[in-house]
């Protein structure tokens, strides 16, 4: 059943891809590259982007034609879904429209992305989320715990938009952290959301197929912000806060790297820990290809998906 689900998902998102590819091109719906990056970077600009459209639309499909019936955690995930990738295409088109790198605003973008999330764990909230929840959380309280939940779907979400710099960088590492959340759905013997897991890496694959390098499509802040979105809501209802920290390591390490420099810069008055920033930028501008990063970015993504599988 789970590898009928993988392939109608991985077959359904290579179609839809290949079809955007095309049409996008038509439309002009293509990605602009941001005057500071690497000059490697240049040869990416009128790529089609919004690829992310395609990896949303299959799991779509798949949970309304073929989920049988659709739970109160699996319609929370879909909202979520929905919401961040709404976010995210906003952003995408002022791009395009405005024929540069600069969409919305960072607050317009960090407030929608909090509106979404509290509804989602508003959502949570109402079905009585916290009363599951063991361990240390289970000690703060249900309003701290819920603000957490918060800052942990806006954060995911920025995390895996920062990472999504590289041709596959952040569609191969979401795929290694959502097969950690697969085992976990496993282990908990949570069909349903094994389900929905195995159609998001199914689709994952698809998109990758024409995302390695050279990238023939970008998913754009239509896909990342929402993917991010979705991994941080999955593990928050397999109750793996704290492991997801470990799952998406690589996107930790990417936001991390920002933050850091970000301060630096500002107490140093201009001076850089790293070359650039997000870090996969700083290891091209040393001298790696950028297949290079990306394959040692996975191998480190794996390395982390194997301790959390030991320590979750």
């Amino acid at each position: 059943m789970l590898i009928n689900i993988f392939l109608i998902t991985f077959f359904t998102c290579l179609v839809l891809t290949n079809i955007s590819i095309n049409f996008f091109y038509q439309q002009n719906i293509k990605q602009y590259v941001l005057k500071a990056a690497p000059k490697t970077h240049l040869s990416k600009e009128g790529t089609p982007t919004m690829g992310g459209l395609a990896i949303i639309i299959s799991i779509l499909i798949f949970a309304i034609t073929q989920i049988s019936s659709i739970n109160y955690h699996l319609l929370c995930i879909i909202f979520l879904l929905v919401g961040f990738s709404l976010i995210g295409m906003i952003d995408d088109l002022r791009k395009i429209y405005a024929k540069k790198n600069k969409g919305l605003l960072a607050k317009q973008k960090f407030l929608l992305q909090i509106i979404v999330a509290c509804v989602f764990v508003g959502l949570l909230a109402g079905g009585n989320h916290y009363e599951s929840v063991t361990g240390l959380l289970s000690f703060i309280g249900p309003i701290p715990y819920y603000l957490l939940l918060v800052v942990i779907v806006v954060g995911a979400s920025n995390a895996v938009n920062l990472t999504d710099g590289l041709d596959g960088l952040a569609s191969g590492n979401l795929i290694i952290a959502f097969l950690g959340l697969l085992y976990f759905a496993f282990i908990q013997t949570n069909y349903n959301i094994m389900i929905i897991i195995i159609s998001i890496i199914g689709s994952l694959f698809g998109f990758l197929w024409f995302n390695i390098n050279p990238a023939k499509i970008f998913m754009g802040d239509t896909g990342s912000l929402s993917l991010g979105a979705v991994l941080a809501g999955l593990a928050i209802i397999l109750h793996k806060e704290f492991i997801l920290v470990l799952l998406g390591l690589i996107f930790v390490i990417e936001t991390l790297s920002v933050m850091i420099q970000v301060t630096y810069f500002k107490l140093s008055h201009g001076k850089r820990i790293f070359k650039m920033t997000p870090i996969h930028h700083h290891f091209e501008l040393s001298g790696w290809t950028e297949n290079k990063v990306v394959l040692r970015f996975w191998i480190i993504g794996i390395l982390a998906l194997l301790l959390s599988i030991k320590f979750g």
